[in-house]
């Protein structure tokens, strides 16, 4: 895709109403992309009244390759947080639209802590039990799932959105506030998984410890 691409599609998102920010997001913000890899742009806004879906979608079907109508969902189409988005297709490539309100809300990260502070310890327990019967898959769902919840609570710390799983530990790795070692400590964990499981859990039981104890500092 040319040069000119992203800031061509990024002018004319910039024409809707309402819209205060346009952020790349995914593989490409942080350059660990591949060819293929889609492109994740997030449209931010402070005023729901002030944002306009029609004229959103207006410019989405313009850009869209096929030119289809009504690709974005309304405000609250996917949810409370991150309010809706849509999927188009631009010169061959796939583009997905998330809309998200700005700044972060308060009540979010009051949520997040509230909801998932005690998942990720919970999740070494149940990999625990999966471990003791022999049942790895069980062990490796239950561990995943903890590490994404641990993602979530940084990111929440951090007041940024979590938008995509891909390259989440190493984006919270690099925030302001968020343990040594994360990433690099998760894929230790994973990569022992096979020859270590006990260590692997043990792993992840103590960054949930300090990541939930970063939490409770803020």
């Amino acid at each position: 895709m040319p040069d000119a691409f992203l800031p061509a599609v990024v002018a004319r998102l910039a024409e809707v109403p309402g819209v205060e920010a346009i952020v790349l997001g995914g593989s490409r913000a942080q350059d660990s992309h591949a060819e293929t890899s889609d492109w994740d742009l997030g449209l931010y806004f402070e005023s729901a009244e002030a944002f306009n879906v029609v004229a959103l979608n207006r410019v989405a079907a313009t850009l869209d390759d096929a030119h289809r109508e009504d690709l974005c969902t309304p405000i609250g189409g996917w949810g409370p947080w991150v309010v809706g988005g849509g999927w188009l297709t631009i010169d061959g490539r796939f583009a997905a639209l998330t809309i998200a309100a700005t700044p972060y809300p308060v009540a979010l990260r009051a949520a997040i802590f509230s909801q998932l502070r005690g998942e990720p310890t919970f999740c070494a327990a149940i990999a625990e039990k999966g471990l003791a019967r022999g049942d790895l898959a069980y062990v490796a769902t239950s561990l995943s799932r903890a590490v994404f919840c641990l993602a979530q609570l940084l990111f929440a710390l951090n007041s940024e959105w979590y938008l995509n799983e891909k390259g989440a530990t190493a984006r919270a790795a690099r925030f302001a506030r968020t343990v040594p070692r994360l990433d690099a400590r998760v894929q230790a964990a994973f990569g022992s998984l096979g020859a270590d499981p006990a260590g692997a859990i043990a792993t992840l039981r103590t960054l949930a410890e300090e990541v939930v104890a970063l939490t409770r500092e803020s």
